[in-house]
C-alpha cells in the first residue's frame, strides 16, 4: 500500500542540483500515490529532466510563472491524497523519515507535522553547526512517542520570539493536511516572511505536532551571510520584511482574542521565563547570521525577534 501522500516538487533553473536530488529521493518515489512537479518556466532543461526522470512514476508535470508560494498553492490546490510534501530541491528526506511522518500525522490526527531539518554544507556531506527556530524549540519540549503534541499557549510561545523567522522551518521537512492548505494557501503579498504570517494566521485552529527526529537534510549555501550586505539587497530585505510584519499586527489581536489571554497571563509569563535560555542562545545565533550587518538593519531585526517586543504587543491590548 502507498503512502496517502502528494509530494509536490517547484523549480526553477537547478538542473544540475536536481539531478542529485532526483537521485536521492528516488528510493522513496515509487511509495508515494501522487507527484506533482511544478517548473517556474526553467530554461536551463530542468522540466525536460522532470519529464524525463519522473513521467515513469505517473507525476503531473507543470509549467507556472515564478514564485515559491505561488508554486507550493498551486500543487496544493491540485493534490488528491490526504497529506502534502513539499519536496525542494538539495533538501532530502528519507524514506524511512516519510514513512514514520505519514504514521505520526495519521494516528495523532495532526494538520501539520514539524520535524527538524539536519543542516549540511553544498555538497550535503559535511554537518555545519546553523541552528533554527525548531531546533530551539527542541530542546524545550518533552516528547512521547517521537513527538510531541502543541498546546495553545506553546503556539503563541514558539510563534512570537522567532519572527520574522518560524519555527515552521522549511516545509521541506514538515508534512500538511492536503485540505489545510486547500483552506488556507500561503500568502503572496508579504515578501519572504509568507511562512512566518502563514503560522500566525493559522495555527490557532490547527492541529500541530513536532517530532523529535531528523528526517531531512538540508544543505546551507550561507547566502544570508556577507554578500547582501555588501550590495545593499540586505537592507531592501528589512525594509520589505518590516512593512510585511505591519500586517501581521491583527493576526496578533487575533490570537490574543482566540486564547483569551487574561486566563493565562501568568502561565505564559512562566512559559517565556523557561524559554529565556534558548532565546539567548538563538540570539547569539542571529548575531552570527547578521554580521556584519549595519546598526540599523541590526535594529530592526532585533526589534523583531525580541521576547519582549512581541510581548509587550499582545499584552498591551489590555
Amino acid at each position: 500500500m502507498k503512502l496517502p501522500i502528494s509530494v509536490i516538487i517547484p523549480t526553477l533553473n537547478c538542473r544540475k542540483k536536481l539531478v542529485r536530488h532526483l537521485d536521492a529521493i528516488e528510493e522513496w518515489l515509487p511509495l508515494v500515490e501522487e507527484i506533482i512537479a511544478i517548473d517556474s518556466n526553467s530554461s536551463d532543461g530542468t522540466k525536460e529532466l522532470l519529464e524525463e526522470r519522473l513521467q515513469p512514476y505517473g507525476a503531473n508535470i507543470l509549467s507556472t510563472g515564478r514564485g515559491l508560494y505561488q508554486a507550493w498553492n498551486l500543487g496544493a490546490s491540485l493534490a488528491t491524497q490526504p497529506y502534502v510534501y513539499y519536496s525542494t530541491v538539495c533538501d532530502i528526506i528519507s524514506k524511512n523519515g516519510l514513512v514514520e511522518m505519514s504514521r505520526l500525522i495519521e494516528s495523532h490526527r495532526l494538520d501539520v507535522l514539524i520535524s527538524p531539518p539536519k543542516m549540511v554544507d553544498e555538497d550535503g556531506e559535511r554537518e555545519v553547526n546553523v541552528k533554527w527556530p525548531i531546533h530551539y524549540v527542541l530542546k524545550y519540549l518533552e516528547f512521547k512517542e517521537g513527538v510531541t503534541l502543541v498546546t495553545n499557549v506553546q503556539k503563541m510561545l514558539f510563534l512570537a520570539p522567532f519572527i520574522p523567522a518560524t519555527i515552521l522551518g522549511s516545509s521541506a521537512s514538515n508534512l500538511y493536511r492536503t485540505q489545510i492548505l486547500k483552506e488556507h494557501p500561503f500568502p503572496l503579498d508579504v515578501g519572504t516572511v509568507g511562512d512566518s504570517y502563514w503560522a500566525l494566521k493559522n495555527f490557532p485552529y490547527l492541529s500541530i505536532g513536532i517530532a523529535n527526529e531528523f528526517y531531512a537534510t538540508f544543505c546551507w549555501d550561507g547566502v544570508r551571510n556577507g554578500p547582501w550586505d555588501e550590495s545593499g539587497e540586505i537592507m531592501e530585505k528589512f525594509k520589505k520584511e518590516e512593512e510585511a510584519l505591519n500586517n501581521i499586527t491583527n493576526s496578533i489581536g487575533f490570537i490574543k482574542d482566540y486564547y483569551n489571554i487574561g486566563y493565562i497571563n501568568e502561565y505564559f509569563k512562566d512559559e517565556c521565563r523557561r524559554l529565556q535560555a534558548a532565546i539567548k542562545e538563538y540570539d547569539a545565533y542571529v548575531k552570527f547570521l547578521t554580521r556584519p550587518l549595519s546598526v540599523k538593519a541590526k535594529d530592526v531585526f532585533f526589534k523583531y525577534t525580541s521576547v519582549r517586543y512581541w510581548w509587550g504587543r499582545i499584552f498591551s491590548r489590555g
